[in-house]
């Protein structure tokens, strides 16, 4: 290690005396409007930090933010400040977590959704502390606000680093007016570097300006890290370039820090991670081959994107392909929606009537960061609400107009991380033409409290303002009958009336169909639709509790109890059931297959029977939800089968399922082993190894060529 530290230290200095022969930098100095020598007139005020701990029309100083994070951790038991690491200069690189102390949902159960978000990894973009700082402010100002940012301290676990290169945000503080101009090759002459320019941190750097020998130094962060580190697109291995990678991946002890950042979270808690940059306007997103991951992370960022400004665009990587960033590093290790936020503007100050000189985008001008600061915390906070799960149904009632006695009701209880108990309760069947009301319970928020103190919905969203209530009948001879109901006085409720937060409770009156003698039914179920305020539909199986793991959701899902991201309606309220499940006789066989060879399994027709004599419907399943990607289904013929690539052991959860949607499982294991290793050749002595040797050096001989 200390030859390492050595080593490096020699190649500063070397680059150094390099420098020391080119031609002498020049210092610029921003200014608004044009006049003098060496200056750049931007066309508006040049902002300033500012000394305030509250929010202001421009950009405060770092230990202004860092006060103002500090004030709000001593305020509240729902904010934890976490030292995650140091940087070069050995200031601590501050994380601070925002939850509630139980680290479970409110339901009781299930894990927390994980979120991590980083701000001011490149020193220069004022713009993003100011706007992670927002983030933490609206929060701890709305902690007890009954809606959205309640829900969310008590639903998900924030972790948010306002600023990692706290040394290189400095420096462009105690220069917010100047630069230097480029002496290096391989910028455009135009280009300014170092103080307010600053991008990456301050390896092999003093905090004084006109020192030009160390002034193009430093490693960019955002370079410096697997599994595309070191790429040839868009990184560099010269220690003056802006997007030097560092001598390693993860080198920095700042990039150590923010990975320190995510280990704070449980094992496949994470859910999201953003880091924000200026600026573009878009936000980056990575890709993978896993198709559901890919859909997941694109409808996130339109979201976000219909939710920030008109001007942001969503803009996906190709699919496992990276420059080194940490979008990359938490997308390929944590398997999370990850994405690179650049905060406006588009192209420069132009858009909002500056000059439009090099690189002036990372100068906001000053009397645009509160508008930006709050589109941009209302885009993340709902990206966090999305990533908190599906809306589930927790409870449905029916209850009599007339007197407002409970007919029936349709309870589920949390029970652990994974599932949900059902209490089903039926007193008596409403009559034909009978007034009802509806009462539905949510397990989040489903509308938005708007300042008109109205439900609303985020932008871009377009669902039905009510859900949808169907009375399903299905008689002996397999005949369904669909009866939609009517609402009036439809309302989502709030305040007193809610459940637990603002809009997380529906109430409408109804009028049960005439549907005629129930006796002529198999079953009689009431049937619920309902969207959350990002468009998500309800996990349409509320006895599992949804999850989210290797990029895609667990147990979420339709109405056919079939796993996906989509969800569908909630059928499990029925008032009416034949009551007599399927039974299991016993007899799923255990396979076992090596790696590489085909898998067949066929159960026979009467390994599961219906009591009644009806015809059974069938499902497969593993434990996380849906089956392997290379094993297959087909229920008709009751078969898996496919051929896996890798050992192991997987459990398979087969489903038997009457008319009446009465079910029953049972459990087979699929092992996969690996094939025999090929035996060892006989004879030759030790030729072989000769032989492989020149074959080696002569491969190796011909890339070097090539």
């Amino acid at each position: 290690m200390a030859m390492n530290i050595f080593a490096r230290k020699l190649s500063i200095i070397a680059s150094a005396m390099l420098l020391s022969g080119a031609s002498a930098a020049t210092t610029l100095t921003y200014v608004e409007n044009p006049g003098g020598s060496n200056t750049v007139a931007l066309g508006y005020p040049v902002p300033l930090p500012i000394d305030s701990l509250l929010q202001v029309d421009g950009f405060r100083r770092y230990d202004s933010l860092h006060a103002r994070h500090t004030q709000m951790d001593t305020s509240t038991d729902l904010i934890s400040a976490i030292n995650v690491g140091s940087t070069h200069n050995n200031r601590t690189v501050w994380a601070y977590q925002f939850s509630d102390a139980d680290a479970v949902t409110a339901e009781g159960v299930g894990v927390e959704a994980g979120i991590l978000i980083n701000g001011g990894i490149h020193a220069r973009e004022w713009q993003s502390p100011e706007v992670t700082t927002a983030i933490m402010e609206r929060l701890f100002e709305q902690r007890g606000d009954e809606g959205l940012h309640q829900y969310l301290l008590e639903n998900t676990s924030l972790i948010i680093i306002p600023v990692l290169n706290v040394d290189g945000f400095l420096q462009t503080q105690r220069f917010p007016n100047q630069v230097m101009r480029s002496t290096f090759s391989a910028d455009p002459s135009d280009w300014p570097r170092d103080g307010r320019m600053r991008r990456k941190n301050m390896l092999g750097v003093d905090e004084l300006l006109n020192t030009e020998n160390d002034n193009l130094f430093g490693i960019d962060l955002n370079r410096n890290n697997n599994p595309f580190w070191a790429s040839t697109n868009r990184s560099s291995n010269d220690n003056r370039s802006l997007v030097y990678h560092g001598s390693g991946p993860g080198s920095e002890p700042e990039t150590q820090a923010l990975y320190n950042a995510g280990t704070q979270f449980a094992n496949q808690q994470m859910r999201l991670y953003i880091d924000m940059h200026s600026f573009s306007q878009l936000y980056y997103l990575s890709q993978t081959s896993d198709s559901r991951y890919n859909q997941i992370a694109l409808n996130l960022g339109r979201l976000m994107v219909n939710n920030a400004n008109s001007g942001y665009v969503v803009s996906p990587d190709p699919a496992n392909s990276g420059i080194g960033t940490t979008q990359d590093y938490f997308a390929a290790n944590y398997q999370v929606p990850s994405y690179t936020l650049e905060i406006e503007p588009q192209n420069s100050s132009a858009q909002y009537g500056g000059f439009g000189v090099t690189h002036d985008g990372f100068i906001l001008p000053a009397n645009q960061i509160a508008r930006v600061r709050n589109e941009l915390t209302r885009a993340t906070l709902l990206a966090m609400y999305a990533q908190s799960g599906p809306p589930a149904l927790l409870q449905s009632t029916l209850l009599a107009k007339n007197d407002s006695t409970v007919i029936a009701s349709n309870l589920h209880n949390a029970q652990s991380d994974t599932s949900r108990v059902q209490v089903l309760t039926v007193d008596r069947l409403p009559d034909d033409g009978e007034p009802l009301q509806v009462s539905l319970r949510f397990n989040k928020p489903m509308r938005l409290l708007t300042p008109q103190g109205d439900p609303g919905v985020a932008n871009g969203v377009q669902i039905e303002p009510f859900p949808s209530l169907v009375v399903e009948t299905l008689d002996g001879n397999g005949n369904v009958q669909l009866y939609p109901l009517t609402l009036q006085n439809a309302e989502w409720l709030r305040d007193s009336d809610k459940f637990r937060y603002h809009y997380d409770q529906f109430q409408a009156d109804v009028v049960w169909p005439s549907i005629g003698n129930s006796d002529n039914y198999v079953t009689i179920k009431l049937r619920v639709l309902a969207a959350d305020l990002t468009g998500a539909q309800l996990d349409g199986n509320p006895s599992t509790l949804a999850g989210f793991s290797g990029g895609v959701w667990q147990r979420y899902d339709n109405e056919f109890d079939q796993p996906g991201d989509s969800g569908g309606y909630d059928d499990s309220f029925a008032l009416k059931t034949s009551g007599q499940p399927p039974v299991y006789h016993g007899v799923l066989q255990n396979q076992s297959v090596q790696s590489g060879q085909a898998l067949s399994y066929q159960f026979a027709d009467n390994v599961f029977t219906d009591p009644e004599g009806a015809a059974l419907s069938y499902e497969a399943r593993s434990a996380g939800g849906a089956l392997p990607s290379w094993l297959q289904f087909n229920a008709t013929e009751r078969r898996l089968s496919g051929t896996p690539s890798t050992s192991g052991v997987t459990t398979v959860t087969i489903t038997a399922i009457d008319i009446a949607g009465n079910r029953t499982s049972a459990n087979l294991t699929i092992t996969v082993t690996s094939p025999p290793a090929p035996p060892s050749s006989g004879g030759g002595g030790g030729s072989w190894p000769l032989t492989a040797l020149l074959i080696g050096l002569t491969l190796a001989w011909r890339r070097k060529e090539r």
